[in-house]
């Protein structure tokens, strides 16, 4: 399973950033994101901060999911200069 750690024979969930919350844990129930999720999901891939999977990742949604939702909001794509 995703973000497991197995440590002496016992099976250990990672621990999760400072002030980071695991929106993922809905027991196999869908997760629907409030409006302020929303927004804070658009805001951080419109500053471009956080990659996709990341901002997925935090709020358990898939990749597609997460660009679904920015482009139903007029966001597209940022790339970055290396």
């Amino acid at each position: 399973m995703k973000n497991q750690v197995r440590c002496n024979g016992k099976i250990e969930h990672q621990k999760l950033e400072e002030g980071e919350k695991n929106l993922a844990a809905t027991n196999g129930k869908r997760h629907r994101l409030s409006a302020t999720e929303v927004e804070a999901l658009l805001s951080m891939y419109r500053a471009g901060t956080e990659t996709t999977a990341k901002i997925a990742e935090r709020y358990g949604l898939t990749t597609s999911s997460v660009t679904n939702l920015a482009k139903r909001a007029g966001l597209h794509a940022v790339i970055s200069p290396n």
